[in-house]
């Protein structure tokens, strides 16, 4: 069964809201029982393999990265 990672990066959590919004998405994966897995990570050094996504987004990210370019040719680089 295919599944989906929700991936948060190293930009700092803005707010107790975004806790709570990632907390509560966790829950109704689970109540769900949808094949999706959450993780935390670096946007400059994602954990996967290249060509491993089929899709990848990312929104609201690039304009508090320092090098933006750089979290960009990951995207690519895992982008299948």
């Amino acid at each position: 069964m295919k599944f989906g990672v929700v991936m948060r990066t190293d930009v700092p959590i803005s707010s107790i809201a975004d806790l709570a919004q990632e907390a509560e998405a966790h829950r109704r994966s689970v109540d769900q029982a949808l094949p999706v897995e959450f993780a935390h990570g670096d946007a400059h050094a994602l954990p996967f393999a290249e060509e491993t996504s089929d899709r990848c987004r990312a929104d609201r990210v690039f304009q508090y990265l320092q090098q933006p370019h750089l979290a960009l040719q990951e995207l690519v680089r895992t982008e299948g």
